[in-house]
C-alpha cells in the first residue's frame, strides 16, 4: 500500500515538472502499478487483509463513494478555484477577495443552524441530498459563464446558492 500511494503520489506531484517520460517518473510509476498489484490481490485473497475492502462489493455502497466524492469536488474546487480567478484573472488584491467570497460565507451563517434545527425532523434524507445536489451543480454551472469581464454582482448567486447546497 506504501509503494502504491508514495509511488503514485511522487508521480502525480513530480511529472509535470520533470517530465512523465523521465527515468525516475518510469521506475516510480511502475513501482506504485506494482506496489497496487501487490496490494489488491492480497487484500482481495487474504483471510486477514490489512485493509477491509469487502463494502466496495455492495453497488448502494460504490453509489454511495462516488456520489460523495463528486458532491465534495463540486463543494470544494470552486472555493479554491474562484480567489485563484479573482486575483489572477480579475487582478484583485485579497480583500477584495474576501469581500467577493463574503457572500457564501454569509448565507452558510444563516443556513447552518436552520438545517441543524429542522435538519432532525426530517425521516428520509435521499430528498433533501438530492435538493443539495441540485444547488451545487446549478451554481457550478452558473460559474461557466463568467468572464473577465463579468460585473462583481454576477459571483454572488452562484456563492449563494453553493452555500445552500453545502
Amino acid at each position: 500500500m506504501t509503494a502504491m500511494l508514495g509511488g503514485a503520489q511522487y508521480v502525480l506531484e513530480q511529472g509535470g515538472k520533470d517530465g512523465w517520460t523521465s527515468l525516475p517518473i518510469l521506475i516510480l510509476g511502475g513501482l506504485a502499478i506494482a506496489g497496487g498489484i501487490v496490494f489488491f490481490g492480497r487484500t482481495w485473497n487474504s483471510r486477514y487483509p490489512i485493509v477491509d475492502l469487502r463494502p466496495i462489493r455492495d453497488p448502494r455502497f460504490v453509489v454511495c463513494l462516488l456520489l460523495t466524492t463528486l458532491l465534495g469536488a463540486a463543494m470544494f474546487v470552486p472555493n479554491f478555484l474562484q480567489p485563484l480567478f479573482l486575483a489572477q484573472i480579475r487582478g484583485l488584491n485579497p480583500m477584495q477577495i474576501g469581500e467577493a467570497m463574503y457572500a457564501q460565507g454569509l448565507t452558510m451563517m444563516i443556513a447552518a443552524p436552520l438545517m441543524t434545527r429542522f435538519g432532525g425532523d426530517i425521516d428520509d434524507a435521499r430528498p433533501v441530498a438530492c435538493l443539495a445536489f441540485l444547488c451545487v451543480a446549478l451554481s457550478c454551472w452558473m460559474l461557466t459563464g463568467l468572464t473577465a469581464d463579468s460585473p462583481p454582482w454576477q459571483f454572488i448567486p452562484p456563492q449563494i446558492l453553493r452555500a445552500i447546497g453545502m
